[in-house]
């Protein structure tokens, strides 16, 4: 599974959560609208395991996948992020898919949803400049 839902937060929600880079818990209300939207396309349970925070990385991530090189989240089975700082705040930070290596994913509020057990899915994100904040979600499958 691979979807990228256009516009699934507004700017004003984005704005909104980018002021927390931390981790989050799943009951925070301003990632309702996200969590409805991933259960639209995939089952998915919130406990432990699972995670999400808002991240700021400018040194990005290399190519990877989110089961981890060593699999050390080999519980991982879907991954969400949604961009949440308009373009014109930073510089670089695109993420990319491997297999669409010159496809440049920016959207801020779309919903970049995808399964980590398909290794096509492996991707990367690029060193940015700027200020750069992404809702990141590690989520564990039901069953």
């Amino acid at each position: 599974m691979r979807e990228i839902i256009p516009a699934v937060l507004s700017p004003d929600e984005c704005e909104d959560l980018a002021a927390t880079v931390d981790y989050l818990q799943f009951s925070d209300p301003r990632i309702a609208k996200v969590l409805g939207t991933i259960r639209e396309y995939t089952e998915v349970t919130l406990d432990d395991p699972s995670y999400c925070r808002v991240e700021d990385r400018r040194e990005g991530h290399p190519w990877h996948t989110d089961v981890g090189n060593n699999r050390h989240m080999a519980w991982c089975k879907t991954s969400a992020r949604v961009l949440l700082d308009p373009v014109h705040m930073f510089n670089g930070g695109a993420f990319y898919f491997r297999d669409e290596h010159n496809l440049a994913l920016f959207g801020p509020g779309d919903l970049i949803l995808y399964s980590t057990d398909d290794q096509s899915n492996e991707h990367m994100v690029a060193r940015s400049e700027g200020t750069r904040r992404v809702l990141l979600m590690f989520l564990a499958n039901n069953g």
